[in-house]
Parts: structure tokens; C-alpha cells; sequence
């Protein structure tokens, strides 16, 4: 097999590696992998004397430019214990922000990568099927992880083994460490997949799949989004279609068909339940524990004008953070401008793909993570690679 195809495969499939641990400290099995292939990947390059730079690239190295002025700005009025927390989890970034920019477009193939894409989000979609069958009616809840490996998250191995004694919702998380986490990456996916050439109605059956994923993971970020992605298919549709009339009559008929099922369902209410509660005008679970720290995230109480420009650089919070304010809180004003304006540019200049992938970056970050951790190799990869355009084969 060619180093680019096991590079492809590793890469889409990164996330799935990075949840085992190594010996090392915070270094997963995924990171470990990428670091040892780097030697290969380079020598290579050097041997065939050529790099190839996306010119589609260049928004995303402006903001690597930032993240290293920034550090060592940030480090200058620090102690050395600033650099002990911050340097591997900045380091892990810039990693992965290299590996995009210089890396993946000599070695990353794209519609291989999109197949691999496929088949992990049906397979892990099914198997998701497999874990809520076998919790509602064998009461045994089969885990996702390899067995044997060793978990660089403690809180999941807990999860594997006493979900099922616990007096809380159980939320079968597929391959993944959290439904939100499958939900992710399920919904790039359904984003590309969508909005890719169809000629028979067959050929909407990984998206369909995948969408009857989302809907009973209870994630509720993957509930909107998945709501997102398919509106803003219909509305493309709608404009586009030669026989509008067909395909509004169409969509009357079938829209509420749909929605009374959807709302008729338990992960509906579920839905409804962990996102506004008892419907008392608070939150539910799940939009609090995303919400509630925005007011902490973006509070400039005692923080120096350095801070509010250039943020804290990437160190640990002792609550939980979504990706949007984690920016401000890492970056400071001066990085959300970069990284919007980074946003802007793909919205202006991007192809419809490369469009509601920076859409679904931003709605799943206002909530969630696209932006830090695996989810920032696995979305800039399809993001800023000009072959996303190609048809789906």
C-alpha cells in the first residue's frame, strides 16, 4: 500500500486512534503515529525535492503565524510554569495545523479520503443501531473501544463498565467518547455528501443513514446541525431545481409527514428535555453545560490589555468551554479576528462544500469543538483541500 494511501486512511480515521493511550502522558495513540510518520513524510518530500502549497492554505498559516507570536508573547510575561501547561497542548495544535498546511496536500488523497469517510460514518452509524438494540433489549451495553487498549480518558473506561448500574439516560457513543463526538463526525460527512452530484434517490442512502444516526444519539448539537445541513439543502434544491413546482409540492407534503414523526419520538423529547428543561424558561442539561461559561470565557474582569488582545495562550480551564469563547479565552480578541476573518474568506471564496463545512465548523463550535483537538486535523483537512469539489464516486 502507498504511504499516501496509509496516510489518508490514518488521517480520516485519527480520531478513532486518538482515543487509546500511550505510556507517555497526553500522548494518544493518533499523535504517536502522526509523529513517527513524520520522519517518512519528510524524507520523501526532501528525496523528491518539491512541496506542494495550497494557495487555499494561506488564510489557515496566518493564523499558525499568530499561534507561535502569540506564545511566545504570552510566555514573555509568564512564568516557566506557563510554558508546563501550555506548550504540549500548543504544540499538539501546531502539530496538526502543519500537517494540514504543508503536509496533506502532497500525501492526502481526497477522494480516497471521502470513501474512508464514508464507510467509518455508516459503520459506526450501524453499529450505534447495534448498541441502543442491545441496551433496550438484552439490557448489556456492548462498548466501542478496542478491548486491551488502554484509554487515555478514564472517565470512558468508567463509562464502558458501570453505564448500565447508573440511574441516568444511557447515550450509546459508537466508536466515539461522546455522542457529541460521533455526532461531529458523522455530520462532515453529511455536509460533503449532500451536496455532492445525486442522480437516483439510492444515492441519498449513506446520508439517510446517517441522519437517523443523529437523531437517536441524543446529542442535541448534532440535532441542530443536522437540522442546518439539510435546510440548507432544501433551500439550495429549492432554488435550483428546474421543476420547482414538483419539488415544493414535494416538500409541503412530506415536511409534515416528517416532522410528526420526528416530534412523536422519545429522542425528540429527549431533545426538547436536555436542551430547555422542564420549560420553565432555564436551560436543559445539555445547553447548560455548553452556555453557562460563556459569561466566564469572555469576562475581561482583571485581565491586562495584553491578556483581552492576545488571551491566556492555551492553557487549562477549570470548566468546561465550547469552541467559539475558547478562542477568545486562548487568543484574545486580535486571534477571534484572525480566525473569523480566516472564516469570511472561505465563505467568500469557497465552493458550496467548502461552505457548509465552515458552517458546520462554526454551529458545532458554538457548542462543541471543530476547531481544537482531532476535530481541527479531521475538518481543515476537507476544508482547505481544493479536490473537495470533486464528484463523489
Amino acid at each position: 500500500m502507498r504511504l499516501n494511501k496509509v496516510f489518508t486512511i490514518f488521517l480520516v480515521s485519527f480520531q478513532l486512534w486518538f482515543l487509546y493511550a500511550t505510556p507517555i502522558s497526553s500522548i494518544s495513540v493518533a499523535d504517536a503515529i502522526l509523529i513517527l510518520m513524520y520522519p517518512v513524510l519528510l524524507f520523501k518530500l526532501i528525496k523528491e525535492k518539491k512541496m506542494y502549497l495550497s494557495k487555499n492554505n494561506l488564510p489557515l498559516v496566518l493564523f499558525l503565524v499568530y499561534i507561535f507570536f502569540q506564545f511566545i508573547l504570552v510566555f514573555s510575561i509568564n512564568d516557566i510554569s506557563f510554558v508546563n501547561e501550555a506548550a504540549l497542548r500548543t504544540g499538539r495544535y501546531v502539530l496538526y495545523l502543519i500537517t494540514v498546511i504543508f503536509i496533506a496536500p502532497n500525501f492526502f488523497e481526497v477522494k480516497l479520503g471521502i470513501k474512508v469517510l464514508k464507510y467509518i460514518c455508516i459503520a459506526s452509524t450501524i453499529f450505534l443501531f447495534f448498541q441502543i438494540l442491545m441496551v433496550r433489549f438484552a439490557g448489556v451495553y456492548i462498548p466501542g473501544t478496542i478491548p486491551g487498549l488502554p484509554l487515555i480518558r478514564l472517565d470512558l473506561l468508567e463509562f464502558n463498565q458501570n453505564i448500565m448500574n447508573a440511574g441516568y439516560l444511557i447515550r450509546p457513543r459508537s466508536f466515539f467518547s461522546e455522542p457529541a463526538h460521533y455526532a461531529t463526525y458523522v455530520l462532515l460527512y453529511l455536509g460533503i455528501g449532500l451536496f455532492s452530484e445525486k442522480k437516483k434517490i439510492i444515492d441519498y442512502f449513506p446520508e439517510i443513514i446517517i441522519t437517523f444516526g443523529l437523531l437517536v444519539s441524543n446529542s442535541a448539537t448534532g440535532f441542530i446541525a443536522c437540522a442546518i445541513v439539510w435546510g440548507v439543502w432544501a433551500f439550495k434544491k429549492l432554488l435550483l431545481n428546474e421543476k420547482k413546482t414538483k419539488f415544493i409540492i414535494a416538500t409541503l407534503l412530506l415536511t409534515p409527514f416528517l416532522l410528526f414523526l420526528i416530534v412523536n419520538t422519545e429522542y425528540y423529547q429527549t431533545f426538547v428535555f436536555r436542551v430547555f428543561g422542564e420549560g420553565s424558561g432555564g436551560l436543559g442539561t445539555a445547553a447548560a453545560s455548553r452556555m453557562e461559561n460563556y459569561d466566564l470565557a469572555f469576562s475581561t474582569d482583571g485581565l491586562s490589555t495584553i491578556e483581552i488582545l492576545f488571551g491566556h495562550g492555551m492553557v487549562d480551564t477549570a470548566y468546561y468551554m465550547p469552541s467559539i469563547p475558547t478562542i477568545f479565552f486562548y487568543f484574545g480578541i486580535i486571534g477571534m479576528l484572525v480566525f473569523f476573518i480566516f472564516s469570511l474568506m472561505i465563505m467568500h471564496n469557497g465552493n458550496e462544500k467548502q461552505k457548509i463545512i465552515i458552517i458546520l465548523t462554526i454551529v458545532l463550535s458554538i457548542g462543541g469543538d471543530a476547531i481544537f483537538g482531532p476535530n481541527c486535523l479531521y475538518f481543515y483537512l476537507f476544508l482547505l483541500s481544493p479536490k473537495t469539489t470533486k464528484k463523489l464516486e
